[in-house]
């Protein structure tokens, strides 16, 4: 039988709109995952975002707090303040560090996170190199002159004649006691200071080192030891270059 042009151009014509519509459903596949897919990871960002900022999944549950000895883990803790519940993320860890290193015990404090819900706090406390008599007690002062702590007696520590309240003088003393090695410390008895300029030391035997100011200590205490040893009671490193006896 004979296929008249007519047919045969309507046969290509369901073909010809077959392809087409196959190929407009192609593309608005196409059109819809470049659209779902954007989307979707700009949903699981928004997610993590509350998740992490918002939500109380991670929240601050917990404070770990170590390098305590003096201080308790309570009185840390307090001045801490930390925000129980808040997110962990947006704790702000420095400014609870700056709290903690106010304490007037601490010398350093470091705070973190450790997820997924705890701030760690670490502090280094403050150690005393001599003591200043305040009475009845002592104040127990570091390397850089802070006194931190009141004590019932020196212990083995050096006492210091100095004014409490003249920090910078207490910071001097503080250098030099810090340059003296350990069995030169255990030989002074008390260190005397009206001024920066006239630190002194009275050892335990009755002999005087006259140390002048805190400059060079360190040169001044390697001075010091083999100088002790030659006959004297008196002894003046404050030029140490030239150092004298008497």
């Amino acid at each position: 039988m004979a296929i008249s042009p007519a047919e045969v151009r309507t046969d290509g014509d369901a073909e010809e709109t077959v392809l087409l519509d196959w190929r407009r459903r192609r593309n608005r596949r196409r059109l819809v995952l470049r659209l779902a897919i954007p989307l979707l990871l700009l949903a699981l960002v928004a997610a993590g975002i509350y998740l992490v900022g918002f939500s109380s999944v991670l929240a601050v549950r917990s404070v770990r707090i170590t390098g305590e000895k003096y201080l308790t883990q309570e009185q840390v803790a307090q001045v801490a303040a930390v925000p129980y519940g808040a997110p962990l993320a947006r704790t702000d860890v420095r400014a609870i560090q700056q709290r903690v290193a106010d304490i007037r015990q601490v010398e350093t404090a470091e705070v973190g996170r450790s997820w997924p819900n705890t701030i760690t706090i670490a502090v280094v406390e403050r150690k005393a190199v001599y003591a200043v008599d305040e009475g009845s007690s002592v104040l127990l002062v570091d390397r850089f002159g802070v006194g931190f702590r009141s004590a019932p007696s020196a212990g083995s520590l050096p006492k210091a004649k100095v004014p409490a309240g003249n920090r910078q003088l207490l910071k001097a003393v503080g250098i030099v006691v810090a340059a003296l090695p350990h069995s030169l410390q255990q030989k002074v008895d008390r260190i005397e200071a009206n001024s920066r300029d006239s630190i002194t030391l009275r050892l335990a035997d009755g002999d005087v080192v006259f140390w002048g100011s805190e400059e060079q200590s360190a040169l001044k205490a390697t001075v010091l030891v083999p100088l002790l040893k030659e006959h004297g009671s008196r002894y003046d490193v404050s030029a140490p270059g030239n150092p004298a006896i008497r």
